[in-house]
């Protein structure tokens, strides 16, 4: 359980673990069933909830021994689970899950406007859109409302919009297309190494190396791009009056 949470990031753990805990669904929670929660919660694995009380029923006891425990991506295509009443062979009940196939990520309410390639036609823009600002009034603070709603207005017009980058990190200053192809490579050759010390056919050492000489490829590079990237800014320091 704890190498596959680490290694994976859809992970489903199912299994009869013989323990009560009101987290999955059971009336009452016992030493075993805390113990569990605390161990499925280390290694970042979370119940499903179901609606009935029970999954096992013999003699007239019933319990929820059935523990149904998921990763978060998992959990969050999760739909509902719910005990069968289907006849099973066994003492234990059906338990169908329902998940999504697909899911879509939440519209963010923050955005910013693409201004890379400003074209003048933006102030053109901004000359349709802007009212007669009366500089005749005393009142600063309502030219300045006034000067703000416009340019808000013009912004909309003419300028793109692009949500904001909580789910996305923003390119590095020094990042550029061989370093990127250097990175890919570098993924390449570890998987390569890895596949095949599971396979223990006596050709590791030969990857590995090639994988090293390629990781030191990368830093390399990396190194240089930063030190290209400092030594413009500090022209462009210079170059200031």
């Amino acid at each position: 359980m704890k190498d596959g949470a680490r290694r994976q990031d859809k992970v489903v753990v199912a299994g009869d673990f013989t323990s009560k805990s009101t987290s999955w669904g059971g009336t009452t929670t016992d030493k075993r069933g805390r113990v569990l929660m605390e161990a499925l919660c280390g290694y970042g694995v979370f119940p499903l909830r179901l609606k009935e009380k029970y999954t096992f029923s013999k003699n007239g006891r019933m319990s929820c021994p059935d523990i149904i425990s998921v990763l978060n991506k998992v959990n969050e295509m999760h739909v509902e689970s719910v005990v069968s009443d289907k006849y099973s062979v066994s003492d234990h009940l059906y338990i169908m899950h329902s998940f999504k196939l697909r899911t879509t990520r939440r519209a963010s309410k923050f955005f910013r406007y693409v201004t890379k390639n400003l074209a003048p036609e933006f102030l053109n823009g901004f000359d349709d859109t802007v009212e007669v600002i009366d500089q005749e009034k005393d009142n600063r603070t309502d030219r300045a409302e006034l000067l703000q709603k416009s340019i808000e207005r013009t912004c909309d017009v003419m300028l793109k919009k692009i949500s904001g980058a909580t789910n996305r990190k923003y390119a590095n200053y020094w990042w550029n297309a061989k370093i990127a192809e250097l990175r890919t490579q570098t993924h390449k050759a570890l998987r390569k190494a890895t596949r095949e010390r599971k396979k223990d056919f006596g050709n590791t050492d030969l990857l590995v190396t090639t994988y090293k000489r390629i990781r030191k490829q990368l830093k390399m590079e990396i190194a240089h791009s930063k030190a290209r990237a400092w030594a413009d800014f500090c022209k462009i320091l210079e170059g200031v009056p």
